[in-house]
């Protein structure tokens, strides 16, 4: 009986460690999260001319789909059917997102914004 209990916990705890990353990268994908709305909020607020010029490379439109609501922690405007409350009068770092395409990287590629290449630019 002992044997099968061990046997059962050692099972559930593998499982339970095997499906989280190990902490280190957790740890390092939430401080870019938190250095990145930080950077955000400081480009709206005291340098929107540089978040213009990054919405110049800027292509496609948002889909509401709600994923950059959740970068770090959830909004606390945002329903639970992925719509904004406040969605008219959003605050400006949400109503810039993405600035760069490394604000996209955050969520793992899933924007309806996209950004064309600096090489492609120079090209034309």
């Amino acid at each position: 009986m002992l044997q099968a209990v061990t046997k059962a916990a050692s099972m559930v705890l593998r499982y339970r460690f095997e499906e989280r990353p190990p902490i280190d990268q957790v740890l390092k994908r939430r401080s870019l999260q938190g250095w990145s709305k930080l950077r955000r909020f400081y480009l709206s607020v005291w340098r929107p001319e540089l978040v213009s010029q990054g919405h110049l490379l800027r292509v496609g439109e948002c889909h509401r789909c709600g994923h950059c609501c959740r970068i770090l922690f959830r909004c606390p405007f945002l329903k639970g059917n992925n719509e904004c409350r406040i969605y008219g009068q959003r605050f400006e770092q949400c109503r810039n997102f993405p600035i760069e395409p490394r604000d996209i990287e955050l969520l793992d590629g899933q924007c309806g914004f996209s950004f064309i290449p600096i090489d492609q630019i120079k090209s034309r």
